[in-house]
């Protein structure tokens, strides 16, 4: 089949509605002709307009979640790099020393504290729940990370914790 031959029933096909459309009257050709322009305009619409409204709409919300994170890393880096500065110069041996003299002071009792190979420290504590949590707050203002938590309550309404703590720097 050659190029001539195969453009016949294109050529037929576009004669032929070039032929309907002439012969319909003026009053249905310009309702078709406005109904083509609303289809291209609902196209255009869904098409293009509504997805970059929503990556523009998405584009400002991560933009005013990453500025809200900005603002508070800027109020608390005094307390973070103090954090940082304390807990690098701070070995294990110093760091048993503070989590024990911590825990005294809130009042809840260590059953163990073990040093591991990896840098973390075996916890296991108990005492009252505010306690706990007044403790586990002020070790992560100094700086140190807990990796692992196991909370239980007793039966006299103490909490007894299994946790591994790591040291800041470590």
């Amino acid at each position: 089949m050659n190029a001539m031959t195969a453009g016949k029933p294109l050529q037929r096909t576009r004669r032929y509605a070039a032929a309907r459309w002439h012969a319909l009257p003026p009053r249905d050709r310009l309702a078709l002709q406005v109904m083509a322009l609303f289809l291209v305009a609902l196209g255009f619409w869904f098409g293009a307009w509504m997805p970059v409204r929503g990556a523009l709409q998405a584009a400002r919300a991560n933009l005013a979640a990453e500025q809200q994170l900005q603002t508070h890393l800027r109020a608390n880096a005094s307390r973070l790099v103090a954090g940082g500065q304390v807990a690098a110069q701070m070995n294990a041996t110093d760091l048993s020393a503070m989590l024990a003299a911590s825990a005294g002071k809130h009042g809840l009792s260590i059953a163990l504290l073990q040093p591991r190979p990896d840098q973390r420290i075996a916890v296991t504590v108990s005492g009252h729940p505010s306690a706990v949590v007044a403790w586990l707050e002020e070790l992560q203002n100094a700086g140190v990370a807990m990796t692992e938590l196991t909370l239980a309550q007793g039966e006299d309404g103490s909490w007894k914790g299994d946790m591994l703590l790591s040291g800041p720097g470590s």
